[in-house]
């Protein structure tokens, strides 16, 4: 039996490992908070890597392969670096 402390363990069955569980669940969800937020950051540090494009470009619509445009200075303004643009015969206004 207790010795009448209030803080007596005795008297307190089990809060002990309660206080620990709190302890282990926090040290979790902080832990998943922090890769998450390294995540976060990687992923706005490194750039994207995209697959470069080829963009295609004739004067008759609906040619084949069918055309992205239909005027060299979009193809132009879409291509982004390291893209391709194929110009088919034809004459561009």
């Amino acid at each position: 039996m207790g010795s009448g402390v209030l803080n007596d363990r005795s008297f307190y069955p089990g809060v002990r490992n309660h206080y620990l569980i709190n302890k282990k669940t926090i040290a979790v969800g902080l832990s998943w908070a922090m890769i998450f937020s390294f995540m976060v950051i990687i992923i706005n540090i490194i750039p994207m890597v995209r697959a470069p494009t080829i963009w295609y470009v004739d004067d008759e619509p609906g040619g084949i392969p069918s055309e992205d445009f239909t005027s060299i200075q979009e193809a132009v303004d879409a291509a982004q670096p390291g893209d391709t643009v194929h110009v088919y015969n034809g004459t561009y206004y």
